[in-house]
């Protein structure tokens, strides 16, 4: 997969540090830049892709404009 462009960031209450990236192929990907110091969670590695459920409820992966 090849990224085109960084869209948002987050980061999650485990400590990681998320980032919301834009695909060559137009898809929106969540990938773990860093992760936190006591994060519990194994599948919170660096350049992990996080599904897309794992996104809050109520949240879009995208900032929305206004």
């Amino acid at each position: 997969m090849r990224l085109l462009r960084g869209v948002t960031g987050e980061t999650l209450t485990c400590g990681c540090l998320i980032g919301v990236y834009e695909t060559y192929e137009g898809a929106v990907v969540r990938m773990v830049d860093a992760t936190g110091d006591s994060c519990p969670h194994p599948e919170h590695r660096v350049n992990a892709e996080l599904p897309s459920t794992a996104v809050p409820p109520g949240r879009s992966p995208l900032p929305t404009r206004t």
